[in-house]
This record gives C-alpha cells, sequence and structure tokens, in this order.
C-alpha cells in the first residue's frame, strides 16, 4: 500500500496515498477529482492499538470511524464495521502492479459496494 496510487471512477481522478509505517502507524489521504475540482477527500490511518489494528477514515475532515482488521495474508487486508452504514466492510488488495479496494455495505437501506483500481505513480 505504501507510496502514491492513481485511478479513474466514473471519469474522475481517484488518488491514494499512503506513509509507510513507523511508530506503529501509517497514515494516508484519498483524493477524488472531477471537472478540475475536488469533490471528495478524507484522511486514513492505520495503526497497531493494545487492541489489535485498526483502519480509520475521517472523510472530508467529519469525525472519524474505526474499522477493526478482521484478516490479513501477504497479498490483502480485510477491516470491519458492522455497527456502521456505509461501508462496513474494506478490503485492500494487491493484483500485479495494481492496489484495489472494495468497500461494501448498506445505504439507504439497500446493500452497495464500491470498488477502486489504482497503479502506482512515479
Amino acid at each position: 500500500m505504501v507510496g502514491a496510487w492513481e485511478g479513474q471512477d466514473d471519469g474522475a481522478t481517484v488518488e491514494e496515498h499512503w506513509t509507510s509505517e513507523r511508530g506503529g502507524t501509517m497514515m494516508g489521504v484519498n483524493r477524488v477529482i472531477a471537472d478540475d475540482e475536488t469533490v471528495f477527500f478524507e484522511f486514513l490511518q492505520i495503526e497497531s492499538t493494545a487492541e489489535g489494528v485498526v483502519y480509520r477514515a475521517w472523510p472530508k475532515a467529519a469525525s472519524g470511524t474505526t474499522f477493526r482488521m478482521t484478516s490479513r495474508t501477504d497479498q490483502s487486508v480485510t477491516f470491519e464495521n458492522p455497527s456502521h452504514d456505509f461501508p462496513k466492510v474494506i478490503t485492500y488488495w494487491k493484483e500485479g502492479d495494481k492496489l484495489r479496494a472494495r468497500a461494501r455495505g448498506v445505504e439507504d437501506g439497500k446493500p452497495r459496494t464500491s470498488e477502486w483500481v489504482w497503479r502506482k505513480t512515479p
């Protein structure tokens, strides 16, 4: 996950940047740009805590939501928060030279899944 990643989603550019792990944390930021305008951003953190590894997201710098790591392999990691609406489950995985992510949950009472594919940027 470490590094700068970029992809396209419905005509928008989606960037995700992750620092290396230091001091028990990785810090990230996600930005969506459409028509030369930032339409979404969020601050991200993966942290090793006494309760286990957690993923935290602060969309548009709002109050954060915590997701607990539920599985991990050499190529993927999954975080879950069953009490949250969307997303409830966040999975990142490497596929060749791509970083992929999937968010699953419920929105407006209906199941929703979103997926992203990024390639490392220089």
